[in-house]
């Protein structure tokens, strides 16, 4: 009733990816226009499918859920990072909740070598930062009564824009609407 939510993970069989998975999906990974990531399969895993997108020309996208620090070495092979508040602290160490602290976060993930950042900036809306840029993507006003899935939403609306080359902060926008009716 209060829209606010809480997340239980049970990994599973996404435990069970290896290296030699994501190599023996080498051929339609280089096919595609973007790779869609998370953190709930190994990060030897994650890692080897970022660095094959990349070497390949195809955008990255990485859902850091759920939370963890990352290394640099994996972070300078993701395009676009969309982290919530949370994902964005364990991340970052700042803690993020209005505007100005989710810049101060992205600006530490574009400092780690992430090229973009979309970054949950509280419930006033989501924050789009990028070398020399940023744009402030207000909330939609919806009667919100469950916003599981609005970050997912937004990820994979993101990931789709981008897939079809519409400009960054368009994609943004879009995704940014995807979010608020999901």
């Amino acid at each position: 009733q209060t829209g606010e939510k809480q997340i239980l993970t049970a990994p599973g069989a996404n435990l069970n990816v290896t290296v030699y998975d994501v190599l023996k999906a080498e051929p339609a990974i280089r096919a595609a226009r973007v790779l869609l990531t998370q953190l709930e399969v190994p990060l030897l895993a994650v890692t080897e499918a970022l660095r094959i997108a990349r070497a390949n020309a195809v955008r990255t996208v990485l859902d850091p859920a759920p939370p963890r620090r990352l290394e640099q070495t994996i972070l300078k092979d993701v395009e676009l990072i969309k982290p919530n508040s949370n994902e964005a602290e364990v991340l970052t160490g700042i803690k993020v909740k209005e505007r100005a602290s989710a810049r101060s976060a992205a600006e530490s993930l574009i400092g780690m070598g992430v090229q973009a950042v979309a970054i949950q900036a509280g419930p006033e809306g989501n924050l789009l930062v990028w070398h020399g840029g940023e744009h402030w993507l207000p909330k939609v006003p919806v009667e919100t009564v469950d916003a599981t899935g609005a970050g997912d939403a937004f990820t994979g609306a993101m990931a789709f824009e981008l897939a079809r080359n519409t400009p960054l902060v368009e994609a943004a926008k879009v995704a940014n609407a995807a979010a608020a009716f999901a």
